[in-house]
């Protein structure tokens, strides 16, 4: 599921993998979820603390966050919930994110 997400974003302009996961001119953009809180198999996407508020009360089945990674502006998706448009988007978003800094 991780290798699929991943393919998404490397089709993205300028992004490469890195030892993270995915990155834009060497930011973190996303990867695999690593640290314990996280459910297997989850994504973390960076993506704006202010913004995010909204898709965890629309689709709790699908992003969540834990508090390890609260505090950091990212997003964990449970891939298995989410579907290629889903990925595509939120990838999309965080490229905009990381390529405006």
């Amino acid at each position: 599921m991780i290798e699929r997400a991943l393919e998404l974003g490397l089709a993205l302009p300028g992004v490469t993998r890195g030892p993270k996961g995915l990155q834009l001119r060497g930011r973190f953009l996303a990867g695999p979820a690593v640290h314990r809180s996280a459910e297997k198999d989850s994504l973390v996407v960076r993506y704006a603390i202010e913004e995010r508020e909204h898709l965890l009360a629309e689709r709790p089945e699908v992003y969540y966050l834990t508090d390890y990674y609260r505090r950091h502006p990212v997003l964990l998706v449970r891939l298995a919930q989410a579907d290629d448009g889903v990925l595509r988007d939120l990838l999309l978003t965080s490229w905009r994110m990381t390529a405006a800094r």
